[in-house]
């Protein structure tokens, strides 16, 4: 058995070619990587194509009359004879599309009687998704169980491979939300800054802190190699109890005070200075972000006052930082001068927001919203359809 393909592969396509070999040779092939058609020696073929690269072979794909893939992680596969040998023929229009054809077979494969044809479960097939981004999210509510699973490499592994296996695309990790105060701000988790001493995560080491950020970056490394596009959602900025406290017994009388495993120092009057140099840092700690994801009213701590002036500081840096760098800003009580503000700055917002509130969503948009948020901008389309449309993308 050969498998044909151009080197070097990006991450995710060499991944799924991987998994390809992994299933043939579970069962009883010998498995040869070549990088080019005609192939001695073997009895069988795979040849393994991204449309949109310059193979020394592309001739043969267009003599035999396969396809190209049409879109982004679009992907054809066909079984053919090559040369009176068996041969499947995996193209993709990009190297997720290549990954997405090479898991299928390889799952395929693994399906097949253990002797004979390993390609008899495999089609030919021609395709491209309906949706472009199909995304998950964690959150890191509970401290023991996030860093349970932070640390765990084998976890995020196994993980990440079935949600490349599901073509999930895009994960999105949210710090905070409404837990009494652990990631508000998530930034001392990974660093502290010297221009503002008095801002930690009480209790935590400095080596926590590079722990942390190994960790983290590591996550995100292995998400990248699945094909999965990874999203920092920050949704605290500061802790001042009330809502953000989740529920939790006693989680209010926390703010403003040093408790251990919470941020202290960070103040009304160092508010947006701080989170500006903090989230600059955070995209140099962590380049390999593909996005950001902020909330933006009472929720997260601001009050109505600090909002206007805080998002203008923010978004004008990371436009500096990341100036083609996808930001979702959160819809609930989102002021139209704010996403005016965004767009004048040329910042790439999408606002975003939820369908089903915390329900479990069915498959459908709400037909009513609750009465008492009716005129609220607080979940499905709200006033962001407004004429002239006040945003670019709303999802």
């Amino acid at each position: 058995m050969g498998i044909v393909a151009d080197t070097p592969l990006a991450r995710p396509a060499a991944y799924g070619l991987d998994k390809l070999q992994d299933a043939l040779q579970s069962k009883g092939f010998e498995v040869q990587r070549l990088t080019q058609v005609p192939a001695a020696g073997v009895d069988s073929l795979i040849i393994a194509d991204v449309a949109s690269a310059a193979r020394s072979d592309a001739h043969l794909l267009k003599a035999l009359n396969v396809p190209l893939p049409e879109g982004p992680e679009s992907l054809v596969v066909r079984r053919i004879e090559l040369e009176d040998k068996p041969a499947v023929i995996l193209r993709g229009s990009d190297a997720r599309g290549l990954m997405y054809a090479a898991l299928d077979t390889a799952d395929r494969v693994l399906w097949s009687e253990r002797t004979g044809d390993p390609f008899m479960r495999v089609r030919d097939t021609q395709e491209r998704p309906y949706v472009l981004e199909r995304a998950v999210s964690i959150y890191t509510m509970q401290r023991a169980y996030f860093e349970s699973r932070l640390y765990d490499e084998t976890y995020w592994q196994r993980y990440f491979e079935m949600l490349a296996r599901s073509r999930i695309n895009s994960f999105v990790v949210v710090f905070g939300y409404e837990n009494g105060g652990f990631m508000a701000p998530p930034y001392p988790y990974f660093f502290d800054m010297a221009q503002f001493p008095q801002v930690k995560l009480v209790g935590l080491t400095a080596e926590q802190q590079r722990r942390n950020t190994a960790a983290f970056r590591r996550m995100i490394e292995i998400a990248h190699a699945h094909g999965i596009d990874f999203t920092a959602a920050i949704w605290d900025h500061i802790y001042r109890g009330g809502v953000q406290g989740g529920g939790i017994a006693g989680a209010s009388e926390k703010a403003g005070k040093p408790t251990e495993g919470l941020v202290w120092g960070v103040t009304a009057e160092n508010l947006a200075t701080y989170n500006k140099a903090a989230i600059r840092k955070f995209l140099e700690v962590f380049p390999e972000l593909d996005a950001l994801q902020f909330r933006m009213h009472g929720e997260s701590g601001l009050k109505r006052d600090e909002m206007t002036g805080f998002w203008h500081e923010v978004f004008g840096m990371i436009h500096q930082m990341r100036p083609d760098m996808p930001v979702d800003i959160r819809a609930k009580e989102l002021p139209d001068e704010i996403i005016a503000d965004g767009l004048d700055q040329t910042l790439q917002i999408r606002v975003a927001t939820k369908y089903w509130m915390e329900q479990m969503g069915l498959p459908f948009h709400p037909t009513h919203i609750n009465r008492q948020n009716q005129h609220d901008r607080r979940h499905g389309p709200a006033a962001a359809l407004g004429r002239p449309r006040i945003c670019p993308t709303f999802c």
